[in-house]
This record gives C-alpha cells, structure tokens and sequence, in this order.
C-alpha cells in the first residue's frame, strides 16, 4: 500500500520490519525504489535479494536493468545477464530480454546488443523498436531500415514509436519513396493524428528536399489539423518558402 502511494521511506520501514521475506515483498519494495527515482537504493536491494537466495521476476530484472542504464552501472548489468545464462531458476520472458539489448545499446555497444536480440526466440514490436531506435542513436540508417523490413516480413506489426523511429534513417538517407510509404501505412492505420509523429513525418519530407510539400502533404491526410509543435523551427529553417507558412495556416482551421 505504501509503495503504492510513492510512501518509500514508511514502505521500507515496514519492509525492513517484516520478521520474514519472500519474493513478492523483496519484488515489490525493489520496485518502489525504482519507481520513486531511488535507483541506487533499488539496485542494492536487488543485490541482496539474490544473495538471500530469491528468484527475481522477468518484470523486476527488466526495471533493474533499466536502472543500470540511468546509473551507467554497466558492470551490474553484465552481472545480470550472466544470472538469466546461468541460473536456471530465473524464468527468461521478452521483458527482461528486450530489456536487456536496450541496456547493451546505451551502456555497451551495438555489437552486443545484437548478440542478444539474435538469440531472442520471440520478439515483439518492442524488442525491433528498441533495436531500430539503437541503430539510430549510432547513425547506423541502412541496419535500421533493414530491421523495420524484416520486422515487416516476420508479421510483427510496428506501433506509432516504431514509426516515428524509422523516419529520421529515411530522412538521412534520402529514402523519400520509402518514407511515403511509411506515411501512407500510418495513414491507413490512424497514428498520423498524432502531433510528435506528424513532426517527423515533416522533418522526413525536408531532409529528402521535399520542403515544400512536407506540411502539405502531412496535413492532406492528418485527421487533426494540428500544427506541429516544432513547427516554426522547422519554417524558420525554410524561412526563403513562404509558401509553408501561408499553407500551414490555410490548413488549420
């Protein structure tokens, strides 16, 4: 109850009072510690735990992992990962294992965070978005695009951040036909309603020297004539096209 209501110190006491312990008590004051922004806290509760023989779930060792990455603790996560290999008690799920390569990729390296995702038996639309948005934070544009094919081709459907991840690989590369079409599947799928994904659809479009008919053809099909947010950076780069600015206007009703 009191991990509930963000209460961390009157939820430890109780805890660290509890005359016995079993994973669900240690589960759920680790992650009351994480939750609340006390990252180093859970980090070290979660090291006693394991040393008093506790099995941690796939949900806890996926917000463990992501407090190594907000701590740069790469050290532990690395031990972790050693754990789920070799201890065979630790039940392996998609959180912990799409939480991992996410760890790899901003504490390692891309080279692992392959590894990892290869060796996934099952991935969903989060584990290829997380590998997509890692290629993009290294520039790797050609190896993002590549995955979003194959994620296409093994039926796994992207949702609206895989999308917005994808189009500043196309914008870099100049891959205008493919960012059309990424823009007429988010069409046809009702994710173009949202403003931050009509901002890189935008940004998309003027990277492939379609200025001009960036904020026309987002605002053609947006269902919510909504103004990007970035909107005015984005003319103020452009400034020489008045064309934009009186276009957006007539859009906006």
């Amino acid at each position: 109850m009191y991990a509930k209501f963000s209460e961390t110190k009157a939820a430890y006491q109780l805890f660290d009072k509890m005359p016995q312990r079993d994973t669900i008590s240690w589960n759920s004051m680790i992650n009351c510690f994480y939750l609340n922004g006390y990252l180093l806290e859970s980090l070290e509760l979660f090291k006693d735990m394991y040393i008093q023989g506790f099995v941690p779930k796939p949900e806890l060792i996926a917000s463990v992992l992501s407090a190594c990455v907000q701590t740069k603790n790469s050290r532990l996560g690395r031990a972790i990962h050693t754990l789920t290999t070799v201890d065979e008690r630790i039940e392996i799920s998609i959180f912990s294992t799409t939480a991992l390569v996410d760890f790899y990729w901003k504490c390692c390296g891309p080279d692992l965070a392959f590894r990892v995702f290869q060796r996934m038996e099952v991935k969903n639309e989060v584990s290829w978005t997380t590998m997509i948005s890692g290629c993009i934070g290294v520039e790797l544009y050609d190896k993002a695009i590549e995955l979003f094919r194959v994620m296409q081709v093994e039926n796994v459907k992207p949702n609206r951040v895989t999308l917005t991840s994808i189009l500043p690989a196309c914008g870099q590369l100049g891959a205008l036909k493919y960012g059309k079409e990424i823009h007429g599947y988010t069409f046809r799928h009702g994710f173009d309603s949202d403003s931050k994904f009509s901002s890189a659809i935008v940004h998309m479009y003027s990277e492939c020297g379609e200025a001009l008919q960036a904020i026309k053809n987002v605002f053609d099909r947006s269902t919510k004539k909504d103004v990007p947010p970035d909107y005015d950076d984005f003319v103020t780069q452009h400034d020489s096209q008045i064309e934009i600015k009186r276009d957006v206007r007539s859009c906006c009703i």
